[in-house]
């Protein structure tokens, strides 16, 4: 049974889980409900929720009764100017540090970047 919004998801899931990870929840559950388990329809809610969780897990972690992101984002602008440039650019947008790891174990290498 797929949820049309978040205000459909069962109460437990509402008050654990942050707005952004519920999004991510109903997602998931609705794509394997509709795609990969539903050939097994003796299986196919769990299967579902298996999905679910196991999305959710990829980008949060649980604290108490509380699911909080893995991945600390720096949502405020970090403004920069690219100094070579003939008539200097102001971009602004999170910050991506290259060669450091996030919470989630992925990185921007160097060799990237050039």
């Amino acid at each position: 049974m797929p949820w049309n919004s978040i205000n459909d998801l069962p109460e437990n899931i509402r008050k654990t889980l942050p707005s952004k990870a519920q999004e991510i929840f109903l997602n998931a559950f609705n794509s394997a409900w509709t795609g990969p388990c539903k050939d097994d329809p003796g299986k196919r809610e769990t299967c579902a929720f298996q999905q679910a969780w196991g999305a959710v897990k990829n980008l949060c972690r649980q604290e108490g009764d509380k699911w909080v992101s893995k991945a600390a984002i720096n949502s405020e602008p970090t403004p920069f100017i690219i100094a070579a440039a003939q008539s200097p650019i102001l971009i602004s947008g999170p910050l991506i540090e290259i060669n450091k790891k996030n919470l989630n174990d992925w990185d921007n290498p160097e060799e990237e970047n050039e």
